[in-house]
């Protein structure tokens, strides 16, 4: 079960609340609280409940965001843990979210607002018990399960919409959606939600687990990278279409880019079409997705701008070769090659592997005059733009990048390494659970 209602979280808040006022109470007692002391964290606790309330009912009413939800209950928080005692709360917390509070005060009550909300046993966390560390986290615990459940609905409600989804559907991906936003993936379950739906488009239908890992590494690779969905299904529909050794997965095709991003392969910001582009030339020319991407990175190395150009060559190259033209022909018996070797490699019984590197040593053996012109010949205008500084350097039979598995979370988890991670994924595990 991946959400309980708010009716489940506030029971048990109601379950701990007596705990909780036990402990307040030692703790006044262990530190000789001034009455002054008591009547501020009584005041605070009030002044939280009521920012709670307007928060809840603006929720409701639509006028408040889940973010902001979040974002206001982490700050009525923080005004209580960071202002006790002597901080100035009942100040501090008569200034919190005026635009949202203004006008009516604090008048209200959580048990209102949850009524409205159609959540049942309302409890309120009552005076000093309510402003210490406990009351406040089980109050923020209440307040983000409520808030999840909610964005749970809006997540169905956007998949029923965006993606024309049945309602048996529509509740898997929002099941998806907060699997990942549970382990800090996407900005609420709705935004987790809709992300698996556009990758379920482009990669098909995936177990719970694995569209929940896809999801989560997509998330990763966007955070990381700066390259949204709609670029990365461009490349993940090319590369998963048409390389079998991704076996299908997206993540795994994911890392591939990771891993050719960290590795310098898009330093021109041209890898994402690069592979679009022309996965299904490579592929049908019988190279590994890790080896189209090793030879663009050869072709890095040895000099060459940019991966489009890369890859543009040997497409222009392999068209030359098979077009058996008469200058072709020539060009191959000027090497001392069969001529029709272009056209074996045509019908498969060469491959574009050999056939070039046949081509390559061919090439190096000549003198330097006679090279330039057999190289035009094959080439065209690709020899003096492309092949002529690099043919020495590419090959075909070594390249491969190396490629991390788990490389594009790996990534993720490296940027996310920090205490406020930590504490939002705590917060969001403890909604979820």
């Amino acid at each position: 079960m991946y959400l309980e209602s708010g009716d489940a979280a506030l029971d048990r808040l109601a379950a701990s609340e007596q705990e909780a006022g036990a402990q307040a109470k030692d703790l006044g007692t262990d530190v000789q609280k001034t009455s002054k002391d008591l009547k501020d964290l009584d005041e605070a606790s009030d002044t939280a409940r009521g920012g709670i309330s307007k928060l809840l009912d603006a929720f409701e009413e639509g006028s408040v965001g889940a973010g902001s939800f979040q974002v206001g209950i982490g700050d009525i928080r923080d005004m209580l843990d960071g202002g006790m005692p002597d901080g100035g709360i009942k100040e501090i917390g008569e200034g919190l979210l005026e635009s949202a509070l203004q006008g009516e005060g604090f008048a209200g009550s959580l048990g209102n607002v949850t009524n409205a909300l159609g959540v049942a046993n309302p409890m309120l966390v009552a005076g000093a018990a309510g402003a210490t560390a406990m009351g406040i986290a089980l109050l923020t615990a209440t307040a983000d399960a409520v808030a999840a459940s909610k964005d749970l609905h809006t997540a169905q409600n956007e998949a029923v919409g965006q993606f024309g989804a049945t309602a048996a559907e529509a509740e898997r991906l929002g099941q998806i959606g907060v699997e990942v936003w549970k382990n800090n993936g996407g900005e609420s379950i709705t935004d987790a939600a809709v992300r698996a739906g556009k990758l379920r488009q482009v990669l098909g239908v995936m177990t719970n687990e694995v569209a929940a890992e896809t999801t989560s590494a997509s998330l990763a690779f966007e955070q990381v990278f700066e390259k949204g969905i709609d670029d990365q299904n461009r490349a993940l529909q090319s590369l998963v279409g048409n390389f079998d050794d991704l076996g299908g997965s997206g993540t795994a095709a994911l890392d591939l880019l990771t891993s050719g991003f960290q590795q310098g392969l898009n330093t021109q910001d041209d890898l994402i079409d690069t592979s679009n582009e022309y996965a299904t030339f490579f592929a049908q020319m019988g190279f590994t997705s890790s080896e189209f991407f090793g030879v663009l990175q050869q072709g890095l190395d040895a000099g060459v701008r940019d991966t489009d150009k890369v890859a543009d060559a040997f497409k222009e190259f392999q068209i030359r070769v098979i077009d058996g033209s008469d200058a072709t022909r020539d060009a191959l018996a000027s090497m001392g090659l069969d001529e029709e070797l272009g056209d074996q490699m045509n019908r498969g019984e060469v491959s574009f592997m050999d056939g070039f590197g046949r081509i390559q040593e061919a090439l190096m053996s000549m003198d330097e005059a006679a090279r330039e012109q057999t190289g035009v010949a094959l080439f065209g205008t690709q020899w003096e733009d492309t092949f002529r500084p690099i043919v020495e350097d590419i090959n075909l039979t070594t390249a491969g990048l190396e490629v991390m598995e788990g490389a594009t979370l790996s990534a993720g988890d490296a940027v996310n390494n920090n205490l406020g991670s930590a504490w939002a994924n705590m917060r969001r595990s403890a909604a979820a659970a």
